[in-house]
């Protein structure tokens, strides 16, 4: 008897070692976002709310998000020197430079997040808010290849005009989401829960989407050849590249006065990929009417290694060709 004793408790014993291993939280096993919570403590992002609890319905304060967003996207001041050592205080009139949240809101100011200099630490953050500093955060770590479009959703009208384009902005990313009945609800204070989601969707599209590389000194040459009295052949030249993986595309041409636009994407080779090791010339043609004085510019600030995302609507204004010299 004492042997079948002894192994029942052992055998209680590893099934309370499971169950607690299966959720660091006793409180969350019915709440929605459970798995992003338990990825994010994990990864010591997250901590809960005394000893096993994480709380999650609660409102989340400003001083916990902005030291959830340090934390999870490891923002630091080692790309900064001063003369001066920073003070919180000087900053933001509501902070005590010896409060355990001052070194956070310090580093996330000094990254962009322009969090306002009379925020109450203590005060719930709201919806609207935490999305806009998630994007500020999300868009400082590199220039990302997203699908342009405007969401209109049944309470737009609600969200303050400032924060309007970053929500959209994490809408097209797939960071965000809206409910069943089209709504986000910008003016509600954030949830523990909701913000863990938020993070971990954010840090999801940063670990799997490559930004697109920074742009790089390019020289474009321009010709124009008249085809008639009315007409001109305009041709954009890339010059001599070692490899067919360089193109060059007309994306649009704008119309001002009496000056033609030409706006252009250059491609470089993808890394992935294999090409013909041949010289190229890069060109793309189109045409314009003769009136028009002629003005190139990128279209973006960067140049794609694939295949640019086209908007809708927005059809190409010309050809491009990779014409072997």
């Amino acid at each position: 008897m004492k042997r079948v004793r002894w192994l029942s408790l052992t055998v209680l014993a590893l099934l309370l070692l499971m169950s607690s291993s299966a959720f660091a939280f006793a409180d969350l096993p019915l709440t929605q976002g459970k798995n992003e919570i338990e990825a994010l403590h994990k990864r010591g992002i997250m901590n809960g709310i005394g000893k096993n609890m994480f709380a999650p319905n609660r409102s989340l304060s400003y001083a916990e998000a902005v030291t959830l967003f340090v934390k999870a996207f490891d923002l630091n001041l080692d790309h900064l020197k001063f003369i001066k050592e920073p003070k919180a205080s000087e900053i933001f009139s509501h902070i005590k430079d010896n409060s355990w949240y001052a070194q956070a809101f310090l580093i996330a100011y000094y990254n962009g997040v322009d969090l306002p200099s009379d925020v109450k630490p203590a005060a719930a953050i709201s919806r609207e808010e935490f999305a806009h500093y998630l994007y500020k955060i999300v868009s400082s770590k590199g220039d990302y290849a997203v699908i342009e479009l405007w969401h209109e959703y049944a309470d737009l009208s609600e969200v303050k005009q400032d924060y309007q384009a970053s929500i959209n902005n994490l809408l097209n990313m797939g960071i965000i989401s809206l409910d069943k009945n089209k709504k986000f609800y910008p003016k509600k204070s954030i949830t523990r829960a909701e913000a863990a989601i938020m993070i971990f969707s954010a840090l999801q599209f940063i670990e799997k989407t490559p930004p697109i590389p920074p742009i790089r000194d390019e020289e474009i040459s321009l010709s124009v050849e008249k085809m008639s009295e009315k007409v001109n052949k305009v041709t954009l030249d890339w010059g001599e590249k070692p490899s067919s993986g360089y193109s060059i595309a007309i994306d649009k041409i704008e119309f001002k006065d009496n000056i033609a636009t030409i706006y252009y994407t250059l491609t470089y080779p993808d890394p992935n990929k294999v090409y013909l090791t041949v010289i190229t010339r890069p060109t793309a043609e189109t045409y314009v009417d003769a009136k028009y004085q002629i003005e190139i510019q990128p279209s973006n600030q960067v140049s794609l290694p694939y295949e640019k995302p086209t908007k809708e609507g927005n059809a190409s204004q010309g050809q491009s060709s990779d014409s072997k010299k």
